[in-house]
Order: C-alpha cells, then sequence, then structure tokens
C-alpha cells in the first residue's frame, strides 16, 4: 500500500517530453484564483501533461502543489482518504496530523464531514496557497467518496484551490460553488492542439514531416495528442504506409484501431511483457521481471523498459517513495492490454496475481501481497497474512491500516480466525459501537463456555474486555477482572502485556492506590515490541503524579512522551495528544493558563476521539478554567456544553457530575441563580441513584460533585453553618480515598465558612493546613480558583507577624499569580478603550449571511449544538465558520466576537442617517 500510495502522490515524468502551449499556460494563469479547474476530455487529450506544466509554472509562483493519480481501486473511502493524506503530508506533514489519527472513525457522511474539517483546519493553518490537483477524476463514484470531495470544497479556506482532469462530468461539484462561478471547466476543444502545435508535436516526435501531411493528421485527429502520437508511432514504422483515417471519437474503433496499429506491430517479448505488467500498475523493473518469468534478469528488464519509454509507446516513469524506477502504463494502452488478460485462462490470471503476491510479499509490502493473494485466489492464504501482521499493526497503533486488510479479506475468513475477529472489536471502540462490540464480546463468551477458546485467547478476550470498561469510565469491572488480568498464560505477547498493566494501573489509579498504579507501568519503562503502549504507560504515570497534586513533575515526564510520539508519525497522534491534555493539567495548575490553553485547542478534536473519557474530561475542564482564568465566560460555557454532549452520546455518569458541578460553579458566578439551582437538582437525582460512596470509583468521584456543588452555592448565599457540614464530609472522604490535592480547596472553602461564622481562629488553622498541603504539592490554580475571597483573606494573613517564612514565601507567590492576571485583564481593557477602531479587521458586511447568522447566535450564548439545529447544519459545520468568524473580525474567541459584533452595530446605528 505504502509504495502504490508513493507513486500516486509524486507527478509523472510524462511532461519532460511535452512542448510549451503559452496560449494555453496564459489562459489557466487566469483562472487560478477559481475555487475549481475542471479539465475534462477523453483519454488522452493531454489532461495529465497540462496539469503537469501548470503545476511547474505554479510552484514558480509560490504555490504549494499536491497531486495525485486516482486509481479505480482508490474508489474506496478509507483507501481514499489514504492517498488523500499522503499527498498532503508531501506539502506538509503537520497539515495532516490530526486527521490521521481520526482516520479510521469515519463509516458516515456525518463522520466524514467532521474529518474533512479536521484536514482543513491542518490547511488553513497553512500559510502559503495550496492548489490540489487530481488526475483521473472519474474513478471516484463511491457516495462517501463524493461527500467528502463536496466537503472538502464546501469549506475550503480561501487559499486552497483545486484542479481536476477527468474523463467524464463530475457529480461531486458543490452546487454553490458552481452557481457563484467558482468552477471553470476547460474541454476537449480546449486542450486540443492547434495545427501548428500539431506540426510542431510531429515535428519533435518524426524529426521531420511535410507540412501537407501534419495539416492531414491534424485534420483527422482533430488535434487530439493520443491519436497524433499513434499516428506518429505508426509513420515511423511505416514511412510511406496510407494513412488510415480512424473514428477517433469511437471509443471501441480506437481501441480496436490501437490493437492493430500499435501491439500486433510489437515483438511478441515486448507484448507478453506489457500484457503482463497490466495486471500490476505501476510496476518496478524487478517486479516485471518476476511476472514474465525471468526474476534474475532484472537489468535487462530495466533496459527494455526504457527502451519501450523512449521509443514513447505510452509507458511513463514514476518515482516513489523507495530506491526503484517505477512504470505505469497510458490508460488507453492498458485498457487495451487488460482485454488481452481477460481472454488468458482463468488460471494463467491467477498465476500473475500470484506471482506479484509473493514479490509483495517478500518486500514487506503487506497491503500489495494481500489484495494480490485475494486476486490470485489465495484467500486463505492472504487471511493468513493479515492475521500474522495483525499484532505488529496494533502496537503501532497502524489500526486505520489495519482496518483497510480486513476489508478486503471475505467476512467468513475474518469471522473464521480470533485474532482478526479481535481486532475487528479493537477497531470498534474509538467509534463507540456500543451493541457491535457487546455483540463480539458475547460471541466470545459463548465460545469460552463452549470451550472452543485455549488459556491464552481466555486471557485476549478479557484484555479486551477491560479495554472496553476503560472505554466506558467504569473502573469496576476492570476490578472485577483483576485476578484473570494478574494470571496471564507465559506465552502473552509484550503488547497485550503492556496493554493489560496499563488497564490495571488505571483502575489502581481510579481507586487512589496511586504506589501500586506506579509500579506496575513502571517495569515498562525500557520495553521494547510495543511502542504505542509503553508510551502510554509513561502518561499514566505522569497521571498518578497529577491527581495527587504533584505537578511538578508531570511536565518533566510528559515532553519526551510528546517528541517521541511526534518522531513516530501519525500512528501516534492520539499518544501524543493523551500527553498534550496531561501536560495541559500541569500548565494550568502552574497558572500557565494561556499556554494550556493553546496546548489544548489544536488538539481536543483529536482527544475527544480518543477512548479515554477521563483525559477528555480534564481537557475540556482544564480549558474551561483557562477562558474562565481569562474572563471568557461565553467560550468556557461552549466547553462545557461540548463535555455535555460528550457525556451524555456516551452514557458516562462520572463526567455528567463534573460538568454539573463546574456549571453551579460558573452559573453561581455569573449571577445565574435558577440554572446554578436546575444543575444541583440534577446531580442531586444522580447522587440518589448511587447511594454508596465507599467503592472509591465512580460513586465517589460523583458524591464529591454533589458536595462541592452544594458547598458552592451554600458560599455563595452565605449559609455558613450548612457548607461546614458539607465541608467535613467531604475533606473525610478525599483524605480517606486519596485525593489530597482536592482536600486542599475544599479546606481554603473551610476556611471561608469558618470565617463566616465568626470563628477566626478555626479559619486560621484551615487557611494554614490549606497552604502547608497547597506548598508541599506545589499547587497555585487549586487555590486562586476556590473563590475571589482568597486573596484578600491571604493579604490579611500575611500581614501577620506570626506567620511561618516559607508560607509566607508560598503565599506571596500566590498573590503575585493572583494580581499578574488581575493587570493583563486591566491592561487589555484599557487598550481596547484607546485603540478606537481595530485596523485590518474586516467589517461586519466582509461575513456571509450564514457567517452574520451564525455570529447572532453566538451574542446570545448558544452553544454550537443549539446553532446547528436552528440553523439546520452540522456542529462541525458550526465551528468551522466559527474559525473563518474569529479570523475575519480578528478575535479570538466568543466573547471578542460577541463583543465586536455588538460595537460594529453601534457603529452602524450611529452612521445612519437619523
Amino acid at each position: 500500500m505504502l509504495a502504490a500510495i508513493g507513486t500516486k502522490i509524486v507527478p509523472p515524468r510524462g511532461a519532460r517530453r511535452v512542448m510549451a502551449r503559452e496560449a494555453l499556460m496564459a489562459r489557466l494563469m487566469e483562472l487560478r484564483r477559481k475555487r475549481c479547474l475542471v479539465l475534462r476530455a477523453r483519454a488522452g487529450s493531454g489532461k495529465t501533461s497540462t496539469l503537469l506544466a501548470w503545476r511547474q509554472t505554479l510552484i514558480g509562483m509560490g504555490f504549494d502543489v499536491s497531486w495525485l493519480s486516482v486509481h479505480p481501486d482508490d474508489n474506496e473511502w478509507q483507501r481514499f482518504s489514504k492517498c488523500l493524506l499522503a499527498t498532503l503530508t508531501e506539502i506538509d506533514p503537520a497539515i495532516t496530523r490530526e486527521a490521521d489519527m481520526l482516520q479510521r472513525g469515519c463509516d458516515d457522511e456525518l463522520a466524514i464531514e467532521r474529518w474533512i474539517i479536521v484536514l482543513l483546519d491542518g490547511l488553513a493553518a497553512h500559510i502559503r496557497p495550496v492548489m490540489m490537483m487530481f488526475d483521473d477524476l472519474q474513478h471516484l463514484t463511491h457516495p462517501h467518496v463524493v461527500w467528502a470531495m463536496r466537503c472538502l470544497m464546501q469549506y475550503a479556506p480561501a487559499h486552497l484551490h483545486f484542479a481536476f482532469g477527468t474523463r467524464t462530468a463530475l457529480p461531486l461539484l458543490p452546487a454553490h460553488l458552481l452557481a457563484q462561478d467558482e468552477v471553470a471547466e476547460l474541454g476537449l476543444q480546449d486542450l486540443a492542439f492547434t495545427e501548428a502545435e500539431s506540426e510542431a508535436f510531429l515535428h519533435v516526435q518524426l524529426d521531420r514531416i511535410d507540412k501537407r501531411e501534419a495539416r492531414i493528421l491534424h485534420r483527422m485527429t482533430e488535434g487530439w495528442v493520443a491519436g497524433l502520437q499513434l499516428f506518429a508511432l505508426k509513420l515511423k514504422a511505416q514511412r510511406d504506409a496510407p494513412t488510415q483515417h480512424v473514428p477517433l471519437h469511437d471509443p471501441a474503433a480506437f481501441s480496436s484501431y490501437f490493437e492493430s496499429e500499435l501491439l500486433v506491430h510489437m515483438t511478441p517479448e515486448d507484448l507478453d511483457l506489457l500484457t503482463r505488467m497490466s495486471v500490476c500498475n505501476p510496476v518496478s523493473a524487478s517486479l516485471c521481471a518476476e511476472l514474465v518469468g525471468h526474476p534474475n534478469a532484472v537489468a535487462a528488464t530495466m533496459t527494455r523498459l526504457n527502451r519501450l519509454d523512449a521509443n514513447d509507446l505510452f509507458i511513463t516513469q514514476m518515482h516513489g517513495r523507495d530506491s526503484e524506477t517505477w512504470y505505469k502504463l497510458h490508460p488507453l494502452l492498458r485498457e487495451a492490454l487488460q482485454v488481452r488478460v481477460q481472454k488468458l485462462p482463468e488460471t494463467v490470471q491467477r498465476a500473475l496475481h500470484g506471482l506479484a503476491w509473493h514479490w509483495f510479499d517478500r518486500r514487506g509490502m503487506l497491503d500489495e501481497a494481500v489484495h494480490h493473494a485475494v486476486q490470485a485466489g489465495a484467500i486463505e492464504a492472504a487471511a493468513e497474512l493479515v492475521d500474522a501482521a495483525t499484532v505488529d499493526l496494533m502496537a503501532r497503533g497502524e489500526m486505520s491500516r489495519l482496518a483497510g486488510l480486513l476489508r478486503v479479506l471475505p467476512h467468513d475468513h475474518v469471522d473464521s480466525r480470533f485474532r482478526l475477529r479481535l481486532a475487528e472489536a479493537y477497531l470498534l471502540l474509538p467509534a463507540r459501537g456500543q451493541d457491535a462490540i457487546a455483540a463480539a464480546v458475547e460471541r466470545f463468551d459463548a465460545q469460552i463456555v463452549a470451550g472452543e477458546l485455549n488459556a491464552r485467547q481466555r486471557f485476549s478476550v478479557n484484555v479486551l474486555r477491560g479495554a472496553l470498561a476503560l472505554r466506558n469510565d467504569d473502573a469496576a469491572s476492570i476490578a472485577r477482572l483483576e485476578s484473570a488480568l494478574l494470571d496471564a498464560p507465559r506465552d502473552i505477547d509484550v503488547h497485550e502485556c503492556v496493554l493489560r498493566d496499563n488497564l490495571l494501573a488505571w483502575m489502581y489509579l481510579s481507586s487512589g492506590d496511586y504506589a501500586r498504579a506506579r509500579a506496575i507501568v513502571a517495569v515498562h519503562e525500557h520495553t521494547e515490541g510495543a511502542p504505542r503502549e509503553q508510551l502510554l504507560s509513561r502518561c499514566v504515570l505522569a497521571t498518578t503524579h497529577a491527581v495527587e497534586g504533584r505537578l511538578g513533575l508531570v511536565e518533566s515526564l510528559l515532553r519526551p512522551v510528546m517528541q517521541e510520539a511526534e518522531k513516530r508519525g501519525p500512528a501516534f497522534i492520539e499518544v501524543h495528544c493523551v500527553a498534550a491534555g496531561l501536560l495541559a493539567h500541569a500548565m494550568y495548575e502552574l497558572n500557565q493558563t494561556e499556554a494550556a490553553r493553546r496546548l489544548l485547542e489544536g488538539r481536543i478534536d483529536i482527544i475527544e476521539r480518543i477512548w479515554l473519557p477521563d483525559i477528555v474530561m480534564r481537557a475540556l475542564l482544564i480549558q474551561t478554567g483557562a477562558y474562565l482564568a481569562e474572563h471568557r465566560h461565553l467560550d468556557a460555557f461552549a466547553c462545557l456544553d461540548r463535555l455535555e454532549d460528550y457525556a451524555v452520546t456516551n452514557d458516562l455518569d462520572r463526567l455528567r457530575a463534573h460538568l454539573l458541578c463546574a456549571r453551579v460553579r460558573l452559573y453561581l458566578r455569573s449571577g445565574e441563580m435558577d440554572l446554578a439551582d436546575a444543575s444541583l437538582n440534577r446531580l442531586d437525582a444522580m447522587v440518589r441513584r448511587r447511594c454508596d460512596a465507599t467503592d472509591g470509583g465512580m460513586a465517589l468521584d460523583i458524591r464529591l460533585c454533589w458536595l462541592r456543588a452544594r458547598i458552592e452555592r451554600d458560599l455563595h448565599r452565605n449559609a455558613f453553618d450548612a457548607a461546614r457540614e458539607h465541608l467535613g464530609a467531604a475533606v473525610n472522604l478525599c483524605e480517606k480515598h486519596g485525593r489530597p490535592r482536592q482536600a486542599v480547596g475544599l479546606r481554603l472553602q473551610l476556611a471561608l465558612a469558618e470565617q463566616g461564622c465568626v470563628r477566626p481562629e478555626s479559619a486560621r488553622v484551615n487557611l494554614l493546613a490549606a497552604l502547608q498541603d497547597g506548598h508541599r504539592l506545589g499547587l497555585i490554580r487549586t487555590l486562586l480558583d476556590v473563590s475571589p475571597r482568597i486573596p484578600p483573606m491571604l493579604k490579611e494573613l500575611l500581614a501577620s507577624d506570626r506567620l511561618d517564612p516559607v508560607i509566607a514565601l508560598y503565599v506571596r507567590r500566590l498573590l503575585s499569580a493572583a494580581g499578574a492576571h488581575d493587570a493583563s485583564d486591566r491592561e487589555q481593557a484599557a487598550a481596547s478603550q484607546n485603540a478606537g477602531p481595530t485596523r485590518g479587521v474586516m467589517p461586519l458586511p466582509a461575513l456571509s449571511v450564514r457567517e452574520r447568522d451564525i455570529l447572532e447566535l453566538v451574542a446570545q450564548a448558544m452553544p454550537n449544538k443549539k446553532i446547528a439545529r436552528a440553523l439546520n447544519i452540522t456542529p462541525e459545520t458550526v465551528k468551522w465558520h466559527l474559525k473563518n468568524i474569529f479570523s475575519k473580525l480578528g478575535v479570538s474567541g466568543r466573547d471578542e466576537a460577541a463583543e465586536r459584533l455588538r460595537h460594529l452595530k453601534l457603529d452602524v446605528e450611529a452612521e445612519s442617517p437619523r
């Protein structure tokens, strides 16, 4: 697969013999700012050579140009999406980093639309103008592929353009682009040679030609490049033979002419070579030697291929990413040769595919080997190839590639192999196909009951159960599997061993047993053979420190993980984003709120699609806190809306509890008492369903969220006695179950409650206890986020002459951190008041109608999901438009956009005649 894609994304070298066509190039340059240019004409009309010549000109003008030669095999979503990623990666790997990780979860139009938008996010961040060239686009007809191309063009940023070569009309052009005159189409007449160009072309091909003869050939071919080339070949062989008129507009007649005028005049050896190589297109010299039955005659085969190429026999050299030169047959020639292949006995056809299968297999080119093994009828062998590679592909995180291989195999061959069925189940985890994965586990259970699975396979099923429990945020289910997971057979592979230990570590982490969690993952620090899971082990290790509040240790653990994951490429993007999400937590706690927000903003989409709910929750809550620290309340509410969508969609109660607790706090500080009470009522109902908090897991988390929300409301209403009662229970729970960081914040709130009850000494004791633990753990935001009343309390404490010097220094650091944010806020406010109209920012009329509609709803504090329902579009489309709105208005978020809208409206009113 990799080699095949490598040849598709590298432009063919056929342009070296194409003569300059100044008039056509000038016309193309006039059209370069159109969203899309379509070259539509039959095969051999010069579409490819025209695109290649234009590509060279565009590159000279500062464009980045991608190239994709589309093949009939690409008319399938997963394969096409890989090609799309590969061609853009050639421009800049950063463009496709996020989209590559999300590729495997795209199995319907909504998921594909989301994926395209993520890909376009990467393109939007690319500064230079981009031209995406697709050759032979007529092969793309699959509904998912057509939908993806429509979305790609519909949402494309202004600096992204498209050029298509196609033989037929395209069903994928968005109607609005056609209506807005953003699509230009050149047809056969536009691409045809003029009489002078035909004569010049024939001179190049034949060295000399009579003007009259050149005029006759031009008239017969109507300037069609392939027809001229074919007649030139005939004249080389039979200089004095009369020229036969051929109805070139009739494909069947032309194919017959191709056969009679080119193929029959070739030597049997050359014809056999071309016929056999048409089974694999493109081919290398060594593959071609294998197909003709002389595997050791590679040099001689290369000489023959180069001779055919030099004689213009419709062959083009290509260069992939390996050291070999590859050769591609012209579509006209391959179509004629494929007719010959189809006439061969079926045994011969299968034998050719068999030779290709073994050649690709020896070179480790798994995807191609599996494809040709299936074509050779060796489906059992193809399934064995995939089966043998499954563990390695999973260990390297190449799940999308594994999914593509499984789709090549007939269902019954996948269904009959344990490892392939297990791989299918793991592929369902990110997509959250609850019913499908439950059915897979149920079938494994039936086999266990029937005694059909050995100990090794039963262990694998238990690891799958643990992974499913982790995806469902269900640590209790992992705990029930603990003994079965620890009782592992000796022959388990490294990948499964590390995965098992990561699952157990998450379970120990959830129950507050941090030491045991650290111990079980520490043994894999230098483990080889499971790079993805080994990096995730280090993320688990960092999480144990983060939950305990020892944030100072987290960055040194996670920075190397991010660097290593980035070096390993797109297959490790999810590991990179897990580490980034955890690192943002540490940065936020250390008061690096803006840096934490920036770290998350470009990665939230990927984090949300990883099957680790705890990481998603942490990232969105940290982003909410960062927005609040910058007084961007609308953006903070938008983050909570997103967390609610995620929690509700995936039925995750613990995440709902944290969300509702955060809502209560934010509503209270915004003066929305009714909304705060409504959120608290929902928490009450959740706690009633889970009345026991002694398990140290999900129920404990939910009860703590309920207590914290009630404490927030009691303190806000100055119900200090009720707050003290709830705080005592919450502090006890945190200390009992190893939640020291949460206990620090609760002790600060207890100090506020004691102060409200006019119990100054008790308030001082709790305040000092919180400061001592906070200093030991290195906390900043945990204390500052408790309440706006904390800085005044700290100032009063600092004035005391009885304060320990170490704690006094810590208090000054906290006050400095709080003061830095206040100063930053004052500076921003003053700058906005004194700056006057912002230069270089587009006025409101520069927004499209759709963008203005969305901005109006944003100003009403409406979340993306409700905006989508109101405007009958998808939430992902809303997000994409918001990014464009923010860019056009020169703002960084919802709050600034709403404020800009208000000022723009005021300016319009002021300028309107009364």
